[in-house]
């Protein structure tokens, strides 16, 4: 047995060592515990950046989608001619837009009544027409009250719920999302509704799609609570079978800091909830090709701040118990052994920190591969915006080499098209709410200009201290052109090259605005081909359009540039004359006009006659208002044609 003064002065010596080594060690893992929070918290945060972009995605392109289908020429035709043929080329050019998007499960015209009069089914595969008898009264479904008293131009979006046929909910479940908007003539009376039945599940695919990196589990909740994707499908939908399943119910006061709150966190007793929101109709606006401020062509009838959908991650506090278990309390467990087993400690303490530390490289592992497979650039600076990392995919955006954007400032892409006060507010933006995200025009390595949609996300520490920037960058150059094809798409007639109805009603009220500033005279000129159809009854409609070209082609060769010829429908056209002399000149003009259209058509080896009808009307002499100036042209066009029977 070992002596009394030894046992003291062993105790003497191990005493002291024993507890600085124990409370180093604590301290330690203490550190090494709150870093590790902290990782999860940043980890859920870009989580639900992935899932938001995966949404606003797939919801962009939804209002220009509807903007040509409410201009589409051929419903135009049936709406005023609703005769079998019309009817055909109306659902056939439908059911190419259906068959082509892909996206819409169904494509519904409703007359003003809430009675089919088109409808257009997309099975997964393939688009079809249905045939009239089986076309359904939708007079009493929610979206058709809601939208039946939109004005033109303006947008309809229901709640995101499950598609219902014949009053009962469709199996398999289909969530679907409806989006409505009115049909008016050229002379603003409204003849029925577009409405498109979007398939929510390929976005909700998507969304689950992004979530892989997650430590818990992410959910997508509507305004009222209500689970719409859940790791468990027993709570999804619970409001179409009026079940009381809903988040708030479960989490009040965690729900009714989200309500409050655009996006952040909650550490509760029930764990860590992250959050953001979602405002899917501004989302829609967003990318809205030709959107004003204040224009009715982008207004929307839902209010876009109360119709939010909510992202929501939820990491149970199970999670981090384990991880204090086993970074705190296993390692002080250790300690505590006795001096005569430090080395056995020391390699216990070491294989279990190596576990520890293996489970979160898998995890930075995970994260490191969505860093580089993603499709969209990343860009990390520091504290003093110098960049400290990318990945490839944003080395493929700007054309730099990686060594040739590392240390630089992010200033090295300027494009020189944006003024100073434009950055000026973006790092306004950005330190008051801590993000900012927009479009951004720069310079490529090899001089072009490209466009980017960039998300700048400010990234503090456990201070509240600005540590890093993290930008999500989009190539959107390619997409911008096409928006610019589909406004033209949208304001011209694609047979003739003419302006179209909608082209013509903006031109015509900046024109006579015009004359009205500059006391100036402006002239409209209605022309109507007479006995066209008998020409495409018998020669048929390729014949037909191209006398339509023809004499499209000869009234643009004989007006003025600063003049706007229209194609209102069929053989409708219509001329606005600017800086009009007097009545004399105007009448020379109309006469003009029917000299050139008279001219015989050669169409294939056939020499065809066509004549047209022209009425005319000259602002202020004939009208001092828009609508009374063309009311009177119409009226002349009809008067003159009935005197040439």
């Amino acid at each position: 047995m070992f002596s009394r003064d030894f046992t003291k002065a062993f105790t003497l010596i191990i005493s002291p060592f024993a507890v600085v080594l124990t409370a180093g060690s604590l301290l330690f893992l203490a550190v090494q515990y709150n870093n590790s929070v902290q990782i999860i918290k940043k980890n859920e945060y870009l989580q639900l950046d992935l899932a938001t972009k995966s949404i606003v995605r797939d919801l962009q392109n939804i209002l220009p989608d509807m903007k040509i289908l409410v201009n589409e020429r051929y419903l135009h035709d049936y709406i005023n001619s609703p005769d079998k043929v019309n009817r055909h080329r109306a659902e056939q050019a439908l059911k190419r837009f259906s068959q082509s998007k892909r996206i819409y499960k169904q494509i519904r015209f409703l007359d003003n009544s809430g009675l089919e009069k088109i409808r257009i089914d997309y099975n997964g595969t393939n688009a079809s027409i249905i045939s009239s008898n089986t076309l359904q009264d939708k007079s009493e479904r929610y979206y058709f009250k809601d939208s039946k008293n939109l004005a033109r131009g303006e947008l309809y979006m229901s709640p995101l719920d499950l598609n219902i046929e014949n009053n009962i909910i469709e199996t398999p479940y289909t969530p679907t999302i409806r989006f409505s908007m009115p049909v008016f003539n050229h002379k603003k009376t409204m003849h029925g509704i577009i409405v498109l039945n979007y398939r929510a599940k390929k976005m909700l695919d998507h969304f689950d799609e992004m979530l892989a990196g997650s430590f818990g589990h992410i959910a997508l909740l509507n305004n009222e609570s209500y689970w719409l994707q859940s790791h468990k499908k027993d709570r999804e939908w619970a409001f179409m079978f009026n079940k009381n399943i809903h988040f708030s119910k479960k989490h009040p006061e965690q729900w009714e800091t989200m309500k409050s709150n655009d996006k952040g966190q909650i550490r509760s007793t029930d764990g860590l909830f992250t959050f953001t929101s979602i405002y899917p109709l501004k989302i829609i606006s967003e990318f809205n090709p030709d959107q004003k401020r204040g224009d009715h062509s982008a207004h929307q009838h839902t209010d876009p701040q109360s119709y939010v959908w909510k992202i929501v991650s939820d990491v149970p506090e199970n999670t981090f118990r384990k991880l204090l278990i086993n970074e705190i309390f296993g390692f002080t467990g250790a300690i505590w052994l006795s001096a005569m087993i430090i080395s056995f400690i020391a390699s216990w303490f070491s294989t279990l920190s190596y576990v520890e530390r293996k489970k979160l490289q898998k995890q930075n592992d995970l994260h490191a591969k969505i860093y580089a497979s993603s499709t969209d650039g990343i860009i990390i600076t520091d504290s003093n915006e110098t960049i400290i990392d990318i990945n490839q995919a944003f080395e493929d955006i700007c054309g730099y080499s990686r060594a040739e954007i590392i240390g630089n400032h992010p200033g090295m892409f300027s494009s020189g098209i944006h003024k100073k006060s434009f950055y000026q507010t973006l790092w306004k933006t950005l330190g008051k709410k801590g993000f900012w995200e927009g479009e951004i025009s720069n310079r490529h390595k090899d001089g072009s200009i490209y466009t980017e949609w960039i998300r700048i996300t400010a990234i503090k520490n456990s201070v509240g201290k600005i540590t890093n920037y993290i930008s999500l960058v989009s190539d959107i150059t390619h997409k911008k052109l096409n928006e610019e094809q589909l406004l033209k798409h949208a304001h011209h007639d694609p047979l003739t090259g003419a302006h179209n109805r909608l082209s013509f009603e903006e031109r015509y009220k900046h024109d006579f605005q015009l004359a009205q500033r500059n006391n100036s005279q402006l002239a409209i000129l209605y022309l109507d081909l007479d006995k066209f159809k008998p020409i495409n009854d018998t020669y048929g409609h390729h014949t037909g359009d191209v006398i339509l070209q023809n004499v499209t082609n000869r009234i643009l060769n004989h007006i003025r540039a600063t003049d706007t010829l229209a194609r209102l429908g069929g053989d409708e056209f219509v001329v606005i004359l600017t800086q009009v002399e007097n009545r004399k000149s105007l009448e020379n003009i109309a006469n003009a006009l029917k000299e050139i259209i008279r001219v015989k058509n050669r169409v294939d080896g056939k020499e065809i006659y066509v004549d047209v009808s022209i009425g005319y009307a000259l602002y202020p002499e004939d009208a001092d208002n828009e609508k009374e100036l063309l009311e009177k042209a119409d009226k002349a066009m009809f008067r003159n044609k009935r005197e040439s029977k």
